[in-house]
């Protein structure tokens, strides 16, 4: 007997807006993070907006990995305008359509051996379309199980992000004046030995 495929199947989808401070170096940084996690570029364009450059890009990463480069593309130097994260669990209907599938397979089956025994052309036409209908379900339903397939194994995230004006974006904190110090000192006293030697 076959088994059932149980592995669970989850579609992750992912919208994002953002402000970078410089959009070449973030998209190269992208192209990095992209890379790393097994991703790849689905579609990208750019788009003019008066005077300044939208960046619209499609990726698409493995599933387990999702979460990682989901992390990576929102930086502390980035201001996050928009963002939703969508998931799903289609194991259900997965494992329903491959059912119905198999079912419809062993009935196609049962139709060509009465196709093999038509008496006259009535019978064969008859036998025909109700293969042909079924064929076609067969390949509907074939479609549909190598599209969940793929939305599981590969999660899609919806990036966009233009330069922003950098007072906008989070201010990265300054060190603290007694860590200053201490790092002033530790440079100092460092000096102070080179010059004993």
């Amino acid at each position: 007997t076959r088994m059932i495929d149980w592995d669970k199947k989850i579609v992750k989808n992912a919208d994002l807006s953002l402000g970078v401070n410089n959009s070449r170096k973030y998209r190269q940084s992208l192209s990095e993070w992209v890379r790393a996690s097994g991703g790849y570029f689905a579609k990208e364009e750019q788009i003019q907006k008066d005077n300044w450059i939208e960046t619209d890009i499609s990726i698409k990463v493995p599933v387990e990995q999702f979460d990682v480069l989901l992390d990576n593309l929102i930086t502390d130097s980035v201001k996050v305008i928009s963002k939703s994260v969508n998931t799903e669990d289609v194991t259900g209907e997965y494992v329903d359509i491959r059912s119905r599938l198999e079912s419809k397979r062993q009935v196609r089956l049962r139709y060509l051996d009465f196709l093999k025994q038509a008496k006259n052309m009535e019978e064969v036409l008859l036998v025909q379309n109700e293969v042909n209908e079924l064929q076609e379900q067969m390949e509907s339903a074939a479609g549909r199980i190598s599209y969940l397939s793929q939305a599981s194994a590969f999660s899609s995230i919806h990036l966009k992000f233009s330069e922003i004006d950098p007072s906008l974006l989070p201010k990265q904190e300054d060190p603290s004046y007694l860590l200053r110090l201490f790092e002033s000192l530790k440079k100092g006293s460092s000096w102070i030995g080179d010059v004993v030697l």
